[in-house]
């Protein structure tokens, strides 16, 4: 969506306050040695952080997941945490003009815009950052979520033997005008299951073609996708996130969403990075550090809401066999997002 919301939770604990020298609020920055970012580590970087005294989180994933990681962060290193959840596109379009107006706002960054990140490690927008092999992305960010990317479908309207198999079933006409579609121009992380059909032999620009006979309604962001299923206005929902759904019974146990996974599956990753003009450089990388732990990983997957790069993780989702995962990524799509955005304009005006 493209309005921002932002959750400032907790104040900053004696124990930051204590470190910092200072008599309330955040850290006090002329009462403490704070050491040049990137130089401290272990109870050294906790200190730096505590001085520093709070830490700003841009993020893309769900607010659910957002303010889990705030939270907890909060509790742990008495830190005063935020963040401020948007889209992965405004996202990327936020950091980029703070960043080329020398107003950076961030100290961290999470998003599923993999391309982004990849251009901000390499012209160094972003800080080198110390990654656990298994969530590496690139020298300056980490991995620290994963999602099948599918369907949702409304269960109240939707039997379970009438639920698609494979993405061909959406051409049932049983489904005419019953298909809400999320458009491309959301991300190209969340175009990535568009490609993915697009790519597949089985399927091509012909399925896109014939799926315009449905008539389906294409929609601007990911919450209108999973509302409209969940309200039944429509009967299936693409691109599908199990987070969404998760997100939305954890308010409405009988809520209607639920999700499948069909014949293509594509993944969509989020990644971490520390911005290197961040206001608060020490407390930034305590955080994606911290993220990055498997304690971080429980805090920010748990709740079924996504799954964790380290593998089996208490509360996480399980991913699908990775035999049956689409290789592509949204740095793939990213060189082809204008495309289909075209197709998509020219079959579902």
């Amino acid at each position: 969506m493209r309005s921002a919301r932002v959750a400032l939770l907790a104040l900053t604990s004696a124990a930051a306050i204590a470190a910092c020298g200072g008599s309330g609020g955040g850290g006090s920055k002329g009462k403490c040695e704070t050491p040049a970012a990137g130089s401290a580590t272990g109870q050294a970087l906790v200190t730096a952080a505590k001085c520093e005294g709070s830490v700003l989180v841009y993020g893309s994933p769900n607010d659910a997941a957002l303010k889990a990681d705030v939270t907890a962060f909060t509790k742990k290193y008495g830190i005063k945490a935020s963040y401020l959840r948007l889209n992965a596109g405004p996202l990327t379009t936020r950091v980029e003009q703070e960043v080329k107006g020398g107003k950076v706002q961030a100290d961290v960054v999470i998003t599923a815009d993999e391309a982004s990140m990849k251009t901000w490690s390499s012209d160094g927008t972003l800080s080198k950052l110390p990654t656990p092999a298994q969530l590496r992305f690139t020298d300056a960010s980490g991995t620290i979520q994963q999602l099948g990317q599918g369907l949702y479908y409304n269960s109240s309207k939707v039997s379970q033997a009438d639920v698609p198999k494979t993405w061909g079933d959406l051409l049932n006409p049983r489904w005419k005008g019953q298909i809400v579609m999320g458009s491309p121009r959301v991300s190209p992380s969340y175009a990535e299951l568009y490609l993915g059909i697009l790519k597949d032999p089985k399927y091509g620009q012909a399925w896109f073609q014939k799926l315009a006979a449905q008539k389906p309604r294409i929609v601007d962001t990911d919450p209108q996708v999973s509302q409209s299923v969940n309200t039944g206005e429509t009967e299936l929902g693409m691109v599908g996130l199990p987070q969404n759904v998760t997100s939305i019974k954890a308010t409405d146990p009988n809520a209607a969403l639920a999700f499948t996974t069909l014949d293509v599956i594509t993944v969509s990753r989020s990644d971490v990075g520390v911005l290197a003009k961040a206001p608060h450089p020490n407390a930034g990388r305590l955080f994606a550090e911290w993220l990055m732990t498997k304690e971080g990983q429980t805090v920010h997957n748990g709740d079924q809401r996504s799954a964790s790069p380290l593998g089996p993780t208490d509360g996480a989702l399980a991913m699908p066999p990775a035999s049956q995962l689409s290789p592509l990524t949204s740095v793939d799509v990213s060189s082809q997002i204008n495309d289909l955005i075209d197709m998509f304009d020219r079959l579902y005006k």
